[in-house]
């Protein structure tokens, strides 16, 4: 389950895990990518998983 934090530290009080929930839900869709599941993956949404996703399509 999801902690909370981001919902309880929103200056706006915007839901914010609810938009997490279904970005993550879009990646596991999409890119067969579960956050949190392996320690060895590069997490996909930063820097380094992107330039690599990059130099593939090249």
């Amino acid at each position: 389950g999801e902690c909370g934090n981001c919902d309880n530290n929103c200056p706006q009080n915007l839901p914010l895990s609810l938009y997490f929930q279904s970005l993550n839900e879009a990646f596991k869709e999409k890119f067969d990518y579960e956050a949190g599941l392996s320690l060895e993956d590069i997490p996909f949404r930063s820097g380094k998983a992107i330039s690599e996703m990059e130099l593939e399509k090249t």
